[in-house]
């Protein structure tokens, strides 16, 4: 099948949904990636995508499949991905949004009562007109405003891992080559951990904080006083900023607070911020 062929009937297709974003996003997709593989309009596609009805119809059923969970209550959240970028954004509804290859099924998600699961599998590389091409993918959670996570766990290996105005009780973020971001949230047991990147956390830090990176700074930007926290950091080659107030290799202020903090760079500075 022709490219042209293959976009005229996706799009004729997709006329059902009746969200025009939803179509314009969809075909937009198989467009740039066409466009990135070098395949013209009346260059043959490649044959995983040959079944074009299926595809429309896997495109239609999340869809109507996401419109579903805009209600859900969701207290977990699990994210165990490879190659890609994790995005946790603050919205009026519940929505998993994955853009990935159109030939990689690698990435999953799950969504039960309180809970969404996404996952991908290790595969081996795709391989297109014979030469490898592996497209990072970007994951998309939507989380409603209001919604008080019990527990987050995101991993990932390539990519990074970005979110903003969460609540949750415990929160472990981890990534090997990628940073973490988290703006203005709001936690009571936070873990941390990059080999290669930068950890930036703002918001309001209650109970254990762990942060941890090799090559790459750390930088929270805190909302309670330090006089709220038990403190020790330590680092092996990078400065350390507590305040505007800099130290070197170790810095420690203990008290007999609840909230701990606790952070470890080998490569990077550390540098604290608290109101």
């Amino acid at each position: 099948m022709k490219k042209k062929e293959f976009m005229s009937i996706l799009e004729k297709e997709l006329n059902v949904i009746r969200d025009a974003s939803e179509r314009e996003n969809a075909l937009r997709f198989y467009s740039e990636y066409f466009m990135d593989a070098g395949i013209g309009d009346d260059d043959v596609i490649p044959d995983e995508l040959n079944n074009v009805h299926s595809i429309a119809k896997e495109i239609i059923d999340g869809v109507i499949n996401n419109s579903d969970i805009t209600n859900s209550k969701l207290n977990e959240l699990i994210i165990d991905v490879i190659n890609a970028n994790v995005y946790i954004i603050p919205s009026d509804k519940i929505e998993v949004v994955i853009e990935a290859s159109p030939n990689d099924n690698s990435i999953s998600y799950n969504i039960t009562d309180e809970k969404i699961v996404i996952e991908q599998v290790k595969t081996n590389p795709i391989h297109i007109f014979g030469f490898a091409k592996i497209k990072q993918a970007q994951i998309k959670i939507y989380i409603k405003r209001e919604s008080f996570i019990e527990n987050i766990k995101a991993e990932t290996v390539n990519g990074g891992i970005k979110a903003s105005e969460l609540q949750f009780n415990n929160g472990s973020f981890e990534s090997v080559n990628g940073g973490i971001f988290l703006e203005n949230v709001e936690s009571k047991n936070l873990h941390c951990k990059v080999v290669n990147g930068a950890i930036y956390v703002s918001g309001n830090l209650n109970g254990k904080n762990e942060f941890e990176t090799v090559n790459g700074s750390i930088n929270c930007n805190l909302v309670l006083k330090k006089e709220n926290y038990d403190i020790l950091l330590q680092n092996i080659h990078g400065a350390i900023n507590v305040d505007s107030e800099s130290f070197r290799k170790e810095y420690s202020s203990r008290s007999e607070a609840s909230n701990t903090i606790r952070a470890e760079s080998v490569n990077g500075s550390i540098n604290l911020h608290f109101n």
